[in-house]
Parts: structure tokens; sequence; C-alpha cells
């Protein structure tokens, strides 16, 4: 939780404008690619729950866990990086200003780190995953 807060407060004072169409859409993709790694993983599911031992069915429901987990990241972090570059986010209350595109970005850059370290521990098991599958057809 400190890793990518502390990165989201550094990227606050980049400008991610020039990347943030690029950012978006390699999201997209990967919130993609997790869409069809969860139907893989519930097809998988399907099979092994009465032929295999439990550790290893605990195993590949934790990794659609953690897959749905990183889904969610990815609507989440997505939706605040379309609505950070907005101008409209200042409000004047009583002679101050409040600059929300502020906190935006932060929230945007916090889940979107949140989003890739979640992506690479999904990547770690599902790896462990293909290396078991491997390892017992023989």
């Amino acid at each position: 939780m400190f890793i990518p807060a502390l990165v989201a407060f550094g990227l606050l004072f980049l400008d991610i404008n020039a990347v943030l169409g690029n950012l978006i859409a390699a999201m997209s993709i990967f919130a993609g690619f997790l869409v069809n790694a969860i139907i893989l993983m519930f097809s998988l599911m399907d099979k092994i729950t009465g032929q295999t031992n439990n550790s290893y069915v605990n195993f590949v429901t934790e990794l659609t866990q953690y897959m749905i987990f990183s889904l969610y990241l990815s609507i989440i972090s997505v939706t605040f990086l379309i609505v950070s570059p907005l101008d409209v986010l200042s409000i004047d209350y009583k002679g101050y200003t409040f600059d929300l595109a502020f906190a935006f970005r932060f929230i945007a850059g916090y889940f979107t780190v949140q989003f890739f370290l979640t992506l690479l521990k999904v990547v770690s098991k599902l790896y462990d995953i293909f290396v078991y599958n491997i390892s017992t057809r023989n």
C-alpha cells in the first residue's frame, strides 16, 4: 500500500497528459486479457473440482480472485484517468479553490500502480499453474 502511494505521489509532478491515451489503451488491453483469463480459469475449475487435490482447487480459486480484483482495479483506474484531465474539477468555497484534479490524478496513479503490481502477481501465479499442469501430464 505504501509503494503505490509513493509512486502515485511522484507521478503528480510529472505531466502524464501526453501518455494518458496510451496508458488507458494499455490498461484496456490488459483488462481484456484478464477477462479472457478469468473465463479460462472458470472452465479449468469445472474440470478440476472432482478429480484433483483440494490445494490445487484453492490455488486456482485464489488466482481467479486476483484476476477479478485486477479487473476491478483497471476499471477504477481507467475511470479516474479519463476524469482527471478535466478542467472543471475546481471548487471555490469561501475564497479557497480546491483542485479536485490533483486528488483524482493521485487516485488514478495509485490504482494504476496497484493494478500493475497485481497483474504481476497474476502472471506469476498463471506461470505456476502452467508449470504444474505440464508436470502432472507426464
